[in-house]
């Protein structure tokens, strides 16, 4: 038996957050997705996000909170370029306490919603980039 939270979805789901449950469920909880993000770390972001998808994804779609802002990496390098990152790719394995419109409360930090965002792709979407 695992503490790994589940995949449970509430009783009316809204459809953008139920998106992000079935895009990040395709992700492996032993190996980072793509560059910058913490070997030893990751199994705890993982469970982190799967923990976040379960408790508060449908609050931040309800916010209009977009797959960038919380699971975006840099198209070619990933996790390497922070400003690139969603709230959940810059965690570091701490967990999500509150959503706001503007804000992702981890505790004593917090990830504000930025103004302009460096393009990114979400974390499931990258592929390491092809030799030219």
């Amino acid at each position: 038996m695992t503490d790994t939270p589940s995949l449970a979805l509430p009783p009316t789901p809204q459809p953008q957050a139920r998106a992000w449950r079935e895009a990040f469920a395709r992700i492996s909880s032993t190996t980072p997705p793509c560059p910058g993000l913490n070997l030893k770390k990751w199994p705890e972001m993982h469970t982190v996000a799967l923990q976040f998808l379960s408790e508060h994804a449908d609050r931040a779609a309800d916010l209009g909170w977009t797959t960038e802002e919380l699971f975006g990496v840099h198209r070619e390098i990933g996790a390497v370029r922070v400003d690139a990152c969603g709230a959940l790719m810059v965690s570091g394995g701490k967990p999500v306490i509150s959503v706001e419109r503007d804000r992702i409360g981890f505790g004593i930090s917090a990830y504000y919603r930025p103004v302009a965002r460096v393009p990114s792709i979400p974390v499931w979407d990258w592929r390491e980039p092809k030799k030219k």
